[in-house]
């Protein structure tokens, strides 16, 4: 998700189109911005547990994929008929996106994850998340530019498509962690795990058992 986090990524792929729109800018759309994210970073962690880890991670990710694909669908529009309307359109959507993403994205990686890994592993997990989240992040700040410049907005598709990737196993993996004890955590993956196996016996006992001549 670090790919998403920098605002230079999503303008840089109009330097054909938008270049003077973009050149005129003024520096208080990117410092509200920055103090935009902050608060809704506050609000994120204000609320983690009061509404839960889950749901703000649907809400989160549900209002990203929403606002993606309407600057996805600006940005398409901008490069047929460039308009200072859709420019400003794309502007207050970009603060949609990265208010959405500031409610959870920023916050809650680190607690969900150490909150969800066993202790035995936690550390070198952890080690590896940051590892790989500062790698991704490293390639996506020059590959991002070069593909965004050949093929231009049509390359936003693939974060669409991520982002509903990114839904779909929040909705299917992320369990919910408020009001649990780390402990308590570790032991609902284990009765997960207990019943996956305990399934994969019974299969197994009645393959066996049909298998046996009469």
């Amino acid at each position: 998700m670090e790919a998403f986090k920098t605002p230079r990524k999503l303008t840089v792929p109009y330097r054909t189109h938008v270049r003077d729109l973009i050149s005129r800018l003024p520096d208080a759309i990117n410092g509200g911005l920055a103090i935009f994210n902050w608060f809704a970073c506050i609000a994120g962690s204000l609320f983690v547990d009061k509404l839960g880890r889950r749901p703000l991670w649907l809400l989160s990710t549900g209002s990203m994929l929403v606002a993606y694909a309407i600057i996805t669908a600006l940005a398409a529009a901008f490069t047929h008929t460039p308009d200072k309307a859709i420019g400003a359109a794309f502007i207050a959507v970009l603060f949609l996106y990265y208010g959405s993403y500031s409610i959870a994205w920023t916050p809650l990686p680190y607690l969900y994850s150490a909150e969800i890994l066993p202790f035995s592993i936690r550390a070198k997990a952890m080690a590896y998340f940051c590892l790989i989240t500062n790698t991704v992040l490293t390639i996506s700040v020059y590959v991002n530019p070069i593909i965004l410049e050949a093929i231009g907005w049509k390359f936003y598709g693939f974060f669409v498509a991520c982002l509903a990737v990114y839904l779909l196993l929040v909705w299917l993996l992320f369990v919910e962690t408020r009001g649990r004890t780390i402990e308590q955590v570790s032991a609902l993956f284990e009765d997960t795990r207990r019943s996956a196996s305990h399934s994969e016996d019974k299969r197994s006992e009645t393959e066996i058992s049909g298998a046996q001549p009469n």
